[in-house]
């Protein structure tokens, strides 16, 4: 075994330790934040566009492979981004988003609905571990990340800011936080902030749900 194979076998169990390390302190800070006095929500609805966005062509990779456009389609999408050390906002906007998935689980809402988190650090943020992050929240969480260049088509079509910068030894991430809906036709129809209420955007979803199916959904948007 050469010196390089080594150190790659030592720095496995450590990768390993930060990550779990990293989920610790992150669910940490969602428990004790739960454990506080709930306050009132501030975002109680969707956010829809007056007019359906298309999302440009973008290619990332998730756990099964290829991740692009085509898997946006035929299906409800809500996509969230962030990155695996992100303190606070993140693992708190995932667990919220797990709470909002096992109400639309129960209520039997959107059953085709998919959730995906886009890392945007990926020069830290292996696959593996990205996988292993989100299925801490939900096991049908879709975990995916890409090159910068992928990152930022998708970003920059669906009204998302994100940066990674280093300065005096210290490397920073920072990122818009919004959940985007995406429709069955592959485009941006809206958003909501975290701090949500799960009981009335769960009941917004479904108003959503027979809209689409009665074919006024469409309508509604376009009327806006």
């Amino acid at each position: 075994m050469s010196v390089s194979q080594e150190k790659l076998m030592l720095n496995k169990p450590l990768v390993k330790i930060g990550l779990s390390l990293t989920l610790v302190l992150s669910l940490t800070i969602v428990f004790n934040r739960l454990s506080v006095k709930p306050v009132a929500s501030t975002q109680d609805s969707i956010e829809w566009l007056q007019q359906p966005k298309s999302v440009n062509d973008f290619t990332l990779i998730s756990a099964t492979g290829r991740f692009s456009n085509t898997h946006l389609k035929d299906h409800w999408t809500i996509i969230v981004f962030g990155y695996i050390s992100c303190p606070d906002v993140c693992p708190t906007s995932l667990f919220e988003l797990s709470l909002l998935a096992k109400k639309l689980e129960q209520e039997q809402i959107l059953q085709n609905l998919n959730y995906v988190f886009v890392s945007v650090d990926p020069q830290r943020d292996t696959l593996a571990n990205i996988t292993q992050y989100v299925s801490y929240f939900h096991p049908d969480f879709i975990g995916v990340t890409g090159s910068l260049v992928a990152l930022e088509s998708l970003t920059q079509s669906i009204g998302i800011r994100f940066s990674a910068s280093e300065l005096a030894g210290s490397y920073t991430v920072s990122h818009s936080v919004y959940f985007s809906i995406i429709a069955p036709d592959g485009r941006l129809y809206g958003r909501f902030k975290p701090n949500f209420d799960v009981e009335k955007l769960a009941q917004e979803l479904k108003n959503v749900e027979t809209a689409n199916e009665s074919n006024l959904f469409k309508n509604m948007t376009n009327e806006k």
